[in-house]
């Protein structure tokens, strides 16, 4: 099985790699998705297609086990989101959609 994710980021040929690298918790998301509703399947690739590359897919492979894991993983998240147990991120502050001047407008 394939999922095909097209991107329409602006990023340079050689640095293709490293931005789809940055995609990479998504893919495994959407593999772990996919993964609920088609129990049999043992591995799920992934085609990341940058929309100015598109001859130039970057693929993943993600196995039964790792997929398992992921969702473990967010199980895990989700509760202690609901458990409000959680640190906050500040790191992407600067670029984030509801920052102020590079500021969280949420950080008390």
């Amino acid at each position: 099985m394939t999922i095909v994710d097209y991107k329409t980021d602006k990023v340079n040929l050689e640095k293709l790699k490293s931005k789809s690298e940055h995609y990479i918790p998504q893919l495994k998301f959407y593999t772990y998705a996919v993964s609920r509703n088609y129990k049999e399947v043992d591995k799920i690739d992934v085609e990341l297609i940058f929309i100015k590359h598109p001859d130039n897919a970057i693929k993943y492979s993600f196995e039964k086990e790792e997929i398992k894991r992921f969702g473990e993983e967010i199980n895990r998240k989700v509760r202690l989101i609901r458990e409000k147990q959680f640190a906050k991120n500040l790191n992407h502050c600067s670029s984030c959609h509801f920052s102020l001047n590079g500021r969280c407008v949420f950080q008390s």
